[in-house]
This record gives C-alpha cells, sequence and structure tokens, in this order.
C-alpha cells in the first residue's frame, strides 16, 4: 500500500531548427532554434511512502499512458554509487528514461548525500498532442487539419502507430530531448535545487511545494548555477539514450528556449562515454581529462511579433540518419563541399541577422504602427508589398522583412544545392512543390523544411494570424488536391 504526497511537475518545449541543418554538427557554425511551445513534455515526480519497503534500496515507478508504458526500476547504492536496475516485470524498456534516472540519482547522491534520496518514487509522463502526428485522429473526427481542430482534441491522446514500422508516427519537434530535460529538472526540483528559469519558453515549473534541500535554498554548485547543472546532466543522458554525441541544439532549446546554438565540443563527452570505471562529477565539472566540454554557446534570440511559426506535419518522412550520412560523407570526401558550407552560413547568418534587426526595430513602434503594417500586409502576397505605402516606421519593418525572406530564399537553395551533391533530395520535389505554392499565399513571409530536410515537416513563417489561418485553409485545399 502507498500514499503519494507532494509531488514536483516541470515541462519542457519541442523544438524547430529552422536553419543550420548539418551547420549545427560543426563547432564553426550555428544553427537558428526555435521552440515549440505549443508541444511540452510534461513529468510529475512524488515521493510514495511504502509501509512494507525495509530494504536499503529505492523503489522507482515511472507510467507513461500514452506510450503504454508502466515501468518499475529498482534503485541501490553500491560502491558509493547510486546504480539502476531494471524489475523483472517490464516488458519494454525506455533508455530516455533510464539514464536521467541513473545519472541524476547519482549526481544527487554524490554531491550531497544518501539521506535525500527518498524510498520510492512515482512519476508520471504527459505529452501535448503536437509530438505525434495528428491525421488519423483529425480524420476519425472529421475535423479539418488546422491548429485549431488539433486544440479540440483530447489532451494528451493516444498517439498514432505506424503499420510499417510499428513505431509511432511523430512530427520531429524533439519529444526525447523534451523528455530528457523535464524528466531531470523536476528530480533536481523536487530534491530541493533551486533552478530558476528566467523565460517563458524553455524550461518551466508548475508547482511549487518542494522536499529535501530547500531549506538550504542552494543555489549553485562550484560556482555554477542549476540551470546550467540542468543543461549539463541533459546532454549527457540524451546522448547516451541515443548511443552517439549529438549536436544536443534540441536540448539546449528545451532548457533554455530559442537561441542561437553553437554546439559543445564532442571529444571529451565521448572520451568519458568509452571510458569503464565513470563518475558523473567528473563529466559535469569538467575534471581532468575531461576539461572544455562545456562550451556551447546558445545567445537568445527575442521572437519578433510579426513572425508567427506556422508547422505542416508530413506523416511518415524521410529517415534522418540516411540523409544525415550521406551529406556528412559529401562534406568529409568532397573539397567543393567547403564552398558549399560557407554559403549556407552566410544564408544561415543572414536570416539570424535579419532577426535580430526587426526585434530591435519594432521595439520602436507603437500598438497603432503594429496594426498598421500587419492590417496592410498580412491580404498580399510578398511581391506586391513593394507597392504598399506605410509610415517610415512601417517602410523600414517592410525592409527588413523582405530582406529576411531573401535570406531564407537563400537558405533553401543552398541547402538544396548541398543536397544535390550529396545525391539526397534535401527538399523533396513534393515539399518544393508545397514551398512554392505557399510563398505565393498573402502574408508568407518564407517557407522551408526544418532540422534535417526530407520530407518529415514543412514551416512557414507568416506576418499574422489571419495569414496563419489562410496557409492552414490552404494546405488543407493542397493535402485534399493531391490525395495526401
Amino acid at each position: 500500500m502507498s500514499t503519494k504526497i507532494t509531488k514536483i511537475t516541470a515541462s519542457a518545449p519541442g523544438k524547430v531548427l529552422l536553419t543550420g541543418g548539418y551547420l549545427v554538427l560543426d563547432r564553426k557554425y550555428e544553427g537558428l532554434v526555435i521552440p515549440a511551445n505549443s508541444a511540452r513534455v510534461f513529468v510529475s515526480v512524488a515521493e510514495s511512502l511504502q509501509e512494507d519497503n525495509e530494504k536499503e534500496e529505492i523503489n522507482i515507478h515511472v507510467i507513461s499512458t500514452q506510450l503504454i508504458q508502466d515501468l518499475n526500476y529498482i534503485g541501490k547504492i553500491e560502491n558509493e554509487k547510486f546504480t539502476l536496475k531494471n524489475s523483472p516485470d517490464n516488458s519494454t524498456s525506455n533508455p530516455f528514461v533510464e539514464n536521467c534516472l541513473e545519472n541524476t540519482l547519482d549526481f544527487i547522491f554524490q554531491n550531497f548525500s544518501k539521506k535525500i534520496l527518498r524510498k520510492s518514487y512515482e512519476i508520471e509522463i504527459l505529452a501535448d498532442n503536437q509530438f505525434y502526428s495528428p491525421q488519423e485522429s483529425l480524420e476519425a473526427s472529421n475535423l479539418p487539419f488546422t491548429t485549431e481542430s488539433i486544440s479540440k482534441l483530447p489532451k494528451f491522446s493516444l498517439p498514432q502507430y505506424n503499420n510499417n514500422s510499428k513505431g509511432i508516427n511523430k512530427t520531429g519537434l524533439g519529444s526525447s530531448a523534451a523528455l530528457t530535460v523535464s524528466l531531470i529538472a523536476a528530480l533536481l526540483k523536487f530534491h530541493g535545487f533551486n533552478i530558476s528559469p528566467d523565460r517563458k519558453d524553455g524550461v518551466l515549473f508548475h508547482s511549487n511545494e518542494i522536499n529535501g534541500l530547500n531549506d538550504n535554498n542552494i543555489k549553485e554548485i562550484k560556482n555554477i548555477s542549476f540551470i546550467h547543472i540542468l543543461y549539463r546532466l541533459s546532454q549527457i543522458c540524451h546522448c547516451k539514450a541515443q548511443g552517439k554525441v549529438g549536436s544536443g541544439f534540441d536540448v539546449a532549446s528545451a532548457v533554455f528556449g530559442g537561441c542561437v546554438y553553437r554546439r559543445f565540443s564532442p571529444e571529451p563527452l565521448n572520451l568519458w562515454f568509452e571510458s569503464k570505471e565513470k563518475n558523473i562529477n567528473e563529466i559535469v565539472f569538467e575534471n581532468s581529462p575531461f576539461q572544455n566540454l562545456w562550451n556551447s554557446e546558445h545567445r537568445q534570440l527575442r521572437p519578433s511579433k510579426f513572425l508567427l511559426l506556422l508547422m505542416g506535419d508530413v506523416k511518415g518522412g524521410s529517415s534522418t540518419p540516411s540523409l544525415v550520412r550521406s551529406v556528412l560523407q559529401f562534406k568529409a570526401t568532397h573539397p567543393e563541399s567547403e564552398n558549399v558550407f560557407q554559403n549556407m552560413a552566410i544564408a544561415n547568418n543572414n536570416v539570424i541577422e535579419m532577426i535580430e534587426k526587426l526585434s530591435i526595430q519594432e521595439e520602436k513602434l507603437s500598438q497603432e504602427n503594429f496594426i498598421e503594417i500587419t492590417s496592410k500586409l498580412e491580404s498580399l502576397p510578398l511581391n506586391e508589398w513593394e507597392n504598399v505605402e506605410l509610415s517610415n516606421e512601417g517602410n523600414e519593418i517592410k525592409k527588413i522583412i523582405i530582406l529576411l525572406s531573401n535570406a531564407f530564399n537563400s537558405w533553401n537553395n543552398w541547402f538544396i544545392e548541398c543536397g544535390k551533391k550529396a545525391n539526397v533530395e534535401l527538399i523533396p520535389q513534393t515539399a518544393q512543390k508545397i514551398i512554392d505554392y505557399t510563398l505565393k499565399l498573402p502574408g508568407v513571409i518564407a517557407v522551408g523544411v526544418p532540422g534535417a530536410g526530407g520530407e518529415d515537416a514543412i514551416f512557414a513563417v507568416v506576418i499574422s494570424s489571419k495569414a496563419s489561418k489562410s496557409v492552414q485553409s490552404k494546405w488543407g485545399e493542397w493535402r485534399n488536391n493531391n490525395n495526401n
């Protein structure tokens, strides 16, 4: 018999790598990462008082009704280290959950004491519907394919499974990174770690009662704030669960929110994974020989009121690892790749520069200016904006947005060229037709494919909610006319 008491709930958003695909794998370059705030993973951590638990072990129960997972783990302190074992009753496993539990609870034990750990934990995982393809659910409910329709579906619905691969039809918004960050954040906060996010588009907490170290009000360890402790643990656990050291942009966005991201050096983390005797502190705190690991950069990018992001789901999608292998092989074996990547970087930097300029310029606007600009531009395609008369402030905004659109188009062109050189379609013909069609619609600033490309998704950047609704309606017509 068990009784649940105080719980902590944390959430982290999904992500969209708008530009910078493949560049972000190389520390020389940056990527533009936008958080998907409508898609969050929520993790709740609570203590259960187990009346019959007299053993020197820690019982952990994890439930995710959406993923049809009900998992039990046994934690022990062995050789001055927290270790985690699967219960024999588990029919499935979740490497992201397991790596987060083992490494985070070991970190807490290493830096404080066994006393702070509870005898039993109850953990629940829930994910917003936007992480999973909604097509079957919308069709079953006879609803149009719009964001408004998705909001009408029951919250935390069961995802649809792909009959061919038997996997879940995902939308590519980074659910594993969001899960990793929200689980580690909830565990740290539950044990009293004073994590204080200063933004609303990264990790968030949804309850205030905490146990453990709260009385000590500890905010950092070895001059490292707990928000950065969370970031480091999340990168470690996510890489370990994936079986590779990735760029980490999805984890950075889940922790810090939207950013211009430059990756960390992968060598120290690879070295730590290969070592036989691992200690979580030596990699978190960069002890020898794991120095210079946490040198990633995540510069905040202020959102603009003139830029609304719209995502279109393409169920099925492409094999991202296959695309990445082909592009990296081209980069490693063809001298001409340097020119292609340099031009991709120029286009990517121009997109970032124009967004930053737009954010600064719009601070000078009154609400009346904002309404005037959007109302005059949202009903016209971008190629007709030059003839629209606006105030001096409005003309400056219009000029920057047109330059931003040109930068996005340049990015798309060089992205396509990279794919051609690597003998893969980073923007497939079907996606290109949708891009060309969408760019002609009123209020549309840019259209492209996010991340590594392929047929996973389409994004559109529009100037207003009116333009967003129009694009969604036209995408619905496109889908019906093309039987997709």
